[in-house]
């Protein structure tokens, strides 16, 4: 929502345009300016961090008058790569002036960003931008629309597959309330059809506000909550349902249940985080014993749809005197342990601290029955918090972030847990509570990211501008240099073989790279190294071949080793090896007939350029329903006749790669 204040900042503007390209600061009262223009409002930052500590940044701010997109790219050292005050991303299309959330997603190939504007018919719909690390619109000048809906759609999330594809998310809140999901190539291609694929329940339940984490074989996980009734007196749910790669719901009618006691409070957004093997961080507060007090629970649900903890989730303490709001997790995956803080205020809400909680595999409590305080209660406000978790083979840690104050004196604050619940100063482990700014000025929305050695990046909104701040593992502010930055990391698979590629931009004092591998059985073993290059800022491009592999997923992790012995974790990929077909096949269509969309299925016996293509009962080509390279193994894909003046009847599709071409007959019927 649009924040409204009319405090004049020409001073402070001066200091801060004076400051842009300074990098990360080191005092309290120096902050990085990623944005800043006059009285301009700014709002909405969002993050998205990468291991090796580039980050981007994205916000709305009126500049201009009406609200705009722009967007911001930090080296680690926190130097602009765009345009001062950001690359404009989206100015001319109309946007209301009542602003709804936005979301930001990274890697090595770009920026990928989903918001909403009126530039259709006047109501809102979700728009996507892909923006490479030197500023190009890989999607277009005006990106890809997802929805011409006239329903209301509002707070899209992103993720990407394992599949290399990129998932989106957002309520479509109409007659009947819905999720939209859709599905884009590297290139923009919609994958799911022209329209989107939209769940309901099928009753008068309302589907809204998705969360969305990369799930196993280029599926998705979209974690939702339900509500029957009319506010206030609405009863809430929390369900989850995956997707295959196909746009299919895998876990049947209404998914599975993650909370079905309701209690919880309308228009909550609980916060879902990926457990990065394929499976889900659910974290919500309710009030299931009817005592006027909120409780915070925690569920994780994994890959195959089984629950960790009991049903309902696992409560984070057992004080049923205090209000729990607002948790926040971060997951340890060596460990399969989550680390929980929350906001905890008294039965009033007149006082306000941070606790925190570590759960173990099956959601026992490992800090004690009501957890171990962080912040202590006091007359303060704390209006937000995030937490993220530090997972390397040397040092695990829990760090939260948040703002303290409320109005114009409010402040960004961090501190690290280890994984006793000790936040001492000891480094890389822990720091205590660490003010990184003055609390002189009105700040909302801080967000946050951990590099591959544990530096912390905040940004936040604060006055007329969009401002950060670096903290190194030791807990003090500015950076520590990443040994090794990693452009990319892929896995590409041919028959029962596995070639990895990386790249890095630089390396400082790089032994060498260690490759593991999991596999179904869930046990870790070392596949190889390979030498590093010692020093240098010159590009270096790695390959690492893994063969005769049996048929099953598997998860790489790419470690990099300094020349003392120092081991970091750089970069994680999943792949799978399928039973590789021996012949290329054509299969029919299914359903068939159909209405306006089906599944078309195909099988290739080693990575292939395919074309497929749909032809009237004349011979005359009616449109080409994919054209492309694939990998070894069996796909599928969608066939939506939308886009095609197609009328019902009997048409053929056919399958042409090199010297093979196979046709099969589909039967349309409107």
């Amino acid at each position: 929502m649009k924040k409204l204040f009319t405090i004049a900042a020409a001073v402070i503007l001066l200091s801060l345009q004076s400051g842009y390209s300074q990098g990360w600061p080191v005092t309290t009262g120096s902050n990085l300016i990623l944005g800043a223009s006059g009285s301009a409002d700014f709002a909405v930052p969002k993050i998205a961090g990468l291991s090796n500590g580039t980050m981007y940044a994205s916000w709305f701010d009126n500049r201009s008058s009406s609200y705009g997109v722009y967007l911001q790219y930090l080296n680690e050292a926190g130097i602009p790569a765009f345009t001062q005050n950001g690359l404009l991303i989206s100015g001319t299309n109309p946007q209301n002036s009542s602003l709804v959330d936005h979301d930001l997603y990274a890697d090595a190939d770009g920026a990928v960003l989903a918001f909403t504007d009126t530039r259709g018919a006047g109501d809102l719909n979700v728009h996507v931008y892909k923006i490479s690390p030197s500023g190009n619109f890989d999607w277009g000048a005006n990106g890809v629309t997802l929805s011409s809906s006239t329903d209301f759609e509002a707070d899209p999330r992103i993720t990407r597959t394992t599949d290399g594809n990129y998932v989106f998310a957002w309520p479509i809140m109409g007659t009947v309330q819905r999720v939209g999901l859709q599905k884009l190539s590297p290139a923009g291609a919609k994958l799911w059809g022209a329209n989107p694929v939209e769940y309901a329940s099928g009753t008068s339940e309302k589907y809204t506000y998705p969360r969305i984490v990369a799930s196993d074989s280029g599926g998705v996980i979209v974690v939702h909550t339900g509500a029957t009734g009319n506010f206030p007196a609405q009863t809430v749910k929390i369900y989850a349902q995956k997707f295959n790669s196909n746009g299919q719901p895998q876990w049947g009618a209404g998914g599975i249940s993650i909370q079905n006691l309701g209690k919880i409070a309308a228009f909550q957004k609980p916060t879902v985080i990926s457990d990065g093997a394929g499976g889900a961080i659910v974290s919500w507060y309710d009030d299931r014993n009817n005592l006027s007090i909120q409780g915070s629970y925690v569920q994780h649900i994994r890959a195959n749809g089984t629950l960790a903890f009991a049903a309902n989730g696992a409560s984070v303490s057992t004080d049923n005197t205090m209000h729990q709001f607002y948790p926040s997790s971060a997951y340890i995956l060596s460990t399969d342990e989550i680390v929980v803080f929350w906001n905890q205020k008294d039965a009033l809400q007149n006082q306000a601290s941070i606790y925190g909680q570590k759960l173990s595999a099956s959601g026992d409590k490992l800090w004690g029955s009501t957890g171990k305080v962080f912040i202590p209660l006091s007359s303060t406000a704390i209006t937000t918090h995030q937490a993220y978790g530090y997972d390397t083979p040397g040092s695990k840690s829990a760090t939260c972030v948040y703002l303290a104050g409320s109005g114009i004196n409010s402040a960004v604050n961090a501190f690290r847990s280890d994984m006793s619940g000790n936040s001492t100063l000891n480094p890389p482990h822990s720091y205590p509570n660490l003010a990184l700014t003055n609390g002189d000025t009105e700040k909302m929305r801080a967000e946050g990211f951990l590099d591959a050695v544990g530096n912390l990046r905040v940004i936040w909104d604060d006055v007329n501008s969009i401002q950060g701040k670096a903290v190194t593992p030791s807990g003090t502010l500015g950076f520590q240099a990443v040994p090794v930055e990693l452009r990319n990391f892929s896995a590409a698979v041919s028959g029962n073989d596995v070639t990895l590629e990386w790249s890095t931009a630089t390396e400082t004092n790089n032994s060498h790279f260690e490759v593991e591998r999991t596999g179904d059985n869930g046990r870790a073993v070392k596949a190889g190294s390979v030498n590093g290059k010692g020093t240098t800022t010159e590009l270096s491009i790695y390959r690492f071949e893994d063969k005769n592999l049996n048929t099953g997923k598997y998860t790489y992790r790419l470690y990099q080793i300094d020349y003392d012995g120092t081991r970091r974790l750089a970069a994680t990929t999943e792949t799978e090896i399928l039973n590789v077909p021996q012949n290329f096949t054509l299969e029919q269509n299914y359903p068939n007939p159909f209405n306006g969309e089906t599944v078309i299925r195909f099988a290739v016996p080693y990575d292939s350029d395919v074309q497929i293509s749909v032809y009237d009962t004349k011979g005359e080509l009616k449109g080409e329903i994919f054209k492309g390279n694939v990998a070894a193994g069996n796909h599928s894909l969608r066939f939506d006749t939308a886009g095609l003046e197609l009328s019902s009847g009997v048409y053929f599709y056919r399958l042409s790669s090199g010297n093979f071409s196979q046709i099969r007959k589909l039967v349309l019927m409107k």
